[in-house]
This record gives C-alpha cells, sequence and structure tokens, in this order.
C-alpha cells in the first residue's frame, strides 16, 4: 500500500484501484472549479488524466467607456460559455482567475494594477508546480489581456522542462474572431477598448459601459505604417510601446462599431474553440512527449 492509499485509510476513505478508469466513473471527474475539490480526491482519482485551466487577466485602464476590470470581466464571460458548452466527460477544472497580471504599458493611467514581470514569472510558476505536484500532467492558460502572453509562454516552457508537463497557451482573441463581423483594420489595430472588448462588454456587462464615451480611438499605428515599411507597434518587427503611444484615450480602436450582439458571437465562438482545445488537451497522451536523451 502506498503512502497515498495509506492517508485515505486513515481517514475512512477509498483508496483507487489501478484498474479504474477515470472515464468511466463520472465520481472520478474533478469538479469544474479547482476551489471544490477536497484533498483526498487525488488520490482517489486519477488526476494525471486531469486537465488545470490557469485564467489570467489584468485590471487596467480601458478608455474612459470601459472600467479597470473589463479583462477579468471578458475571462468570466468566455467562462461561464465554457462551462456551459464544455461535455461532462472531459476532466478540465479551472483555478482562480488570475485578476492581475503584466500591465506595464498601462502604468501611466490611474487604477492599472500591475505584476512585475518578475513577479508574474514566479507567480505562475509556482501555481503550475503546485498542480503538477498534485499529479497532475496537464496545464492550459488562458489570458484575456495581450500583455500577458510573452511570460505565459515562458511558464508553459519552464513547466514542460522542469516538470515533464503538457503546457499549452492561448488567449481569447486569437480564438474568437468572426470572418466578417469586423473590418480587417479592426481587427489589427483594435487591441485595447476598440470594438472586439466592447462589444462583449455590452453583451454581458453593459451597466459597466459609459456609451456616451465611446468614439474611434483611431490608432496612430495606422498612420506609421504609410511611413515605414516594416517598424510598427504590430508584428512582424513591433517596438515597445506605452497605451498613450497609440491614442491619448488609452483606448485603441473604433467602439462606435461594436454591439451587444457581436459580443454574444465573440462569446460563443471562442468558448466553442476552448472546448474544442480542451478535448483535444484531454486526448493527447503526456507520454507522448519524448524523454530526455541518454548521453
Amino acid at each position: 500500500m502506498d503512502a497515498g492509499c495509506a492517508l485515505l485509510k486513515e481517514y475512512k476513505l477509498p483508496c483507487k484501484s489501478p484498474q479504474r478508469n477515470i472515464r468511466s466513473m463520472t465520481s472520478f471527474l474533478p469538479p469544474r472549479d479547482w476551489t471544490e475539490i477536497h484533498w483526498p480526491d487525488f488520490a482517489a482519482a486519477e488526476p494525471e488524466r486531469w486537465i488545470a485551466v490557469l485564467p489570467l487577466a489584468a485590471t487596467e485602464q480601458h478608455g474612459p467607456h470601459l472600467p479597470l476590470g473589463t479583462d477579468v470581466m471578458i475571462a468570466e464571460a468566455y467562462l461561464t460559455r465554457v462551462r456551459e458548452l464544455l461535455p461532462q466527460n472531459i476532466p478540465a477544472t479551472f483555478l482562480p482567475v488570475q485578476p492581475v497580471g503584466i500591465s506595464t504599458e498601462h502604468v501611466d493611467y490611474p487604477g492599472t494594477l500591475t505584476l512585475s514581470v518578475e513577479v508574474a514569472l514566479k507567480s505562475w510558476m509556482a501555481i503550475g508546480e503546485s498542480v503538477a505536484r498534485a499529479g497532475l500532467k496537464k496545464f492550459v492558460m488562458v489570458t484575456s489581456h495581450g500583455g500577458n502572453s510573452a511570460a505565459m509562454t515562458l511558464v508553459a516552457q519552464q513547466l514542460r522542462a522542469q516538470h515533464g508537463l503538457l503546457a499549452v497557451t492561448t488567449g481569447w482573441s486569437r480564438l474568437s474572431a468572426p470572418e466578417g463581423l469586423f473590418p480587417a483594420d479592426e481587427l489589427r489595430h483594435g487591441i485595447h477598448g476598440g470594438a472586439v472588448e466592447t462589444s462583449i462588454m455590452l453583451a454581458r456587462y453593459k451597466q459597466h459601459v459609459r456609451v456616451p464615451a465611446t468614439a474611434d480611438f483611431r490608432s496612430r499605428a495606422i498612420a506609421m505604417e504609410k511611413d515605414y515599411r516594416v517598424l510598427s507597434p504590430q508584428r512582424p518587427a513591433p517596438f515597445a510601446w506605452q497605451a498613450q503611444d497609440l491614442h491619448a484615450s488609452g483606448a485603441v480602436g473604433d467602439a462606435t462599431i461594436a454591439s451587444a450582439e457581436k459580443g454574444e458571437r465573440l462569446i460563443d465562438q471562442g468558448a466553442r474553440a476552448f472546448s474544442e482545445l480542451l478535448a483535444d488537451v484531454d486526448k493527447f497522451d503526456p507520454k507522448a512527449l519524448s524523454a530526455p536523451p541518454n548521453v
């Protein structure tokens, strides 16, 4: 009897049988919320089949028309729809949304909260290590704030190298851009408080949108494209920018073309794509990841 089973016996709790298949036992699927798991569940189930999802967000200025918590609210809107769509047999459990991220590009506007890059890396790495320590092998990070992306990728690489996790990263904006919903220029340049984010906020949190303050916050990057062949705030060769470099209001994009209907379509498409991603992650066997070479 291993130490985990011995501890369970002490508390008169059942120990798992090696022959049990978590997929055929819905009682051994994790709760959708990580915070609802009881510690004996890990030894009584097969947590190596579970998928831990870490939603990253931010608390930062979003122009004159959207609140500081826009990225947190957007994350919650997507997650709510994912919970509605995700098949019950997908063993995904959601860690608490991280409400403060890396927002250094917005620090010149009052109310913005930010972690330093060093603190964010250590914090998200510590969460991933805690997940690995609990016996999980699959870890998905999804962000509603683009400023988290680079650090998120570094954390995933470290978790793969140091703990052998299948560590996946994505962002809601990467998963939800219905064709024809917005002009191409808006999708390229409307990166902050523009049509996309304002639409989602109108769909789910209209009470927090100051509609009279919406405007076309036209990015200075559009004019730059006429003067420079490669240099841009965008790919392929972006320069580091602060929000005011793109528009004095702090918002970037045309919020006047936003609508609640468009927001619902964005949420639904993004949630469906993320649910498909989780199904892929569920299907993937972490043992397919190569072991270190013998040297």
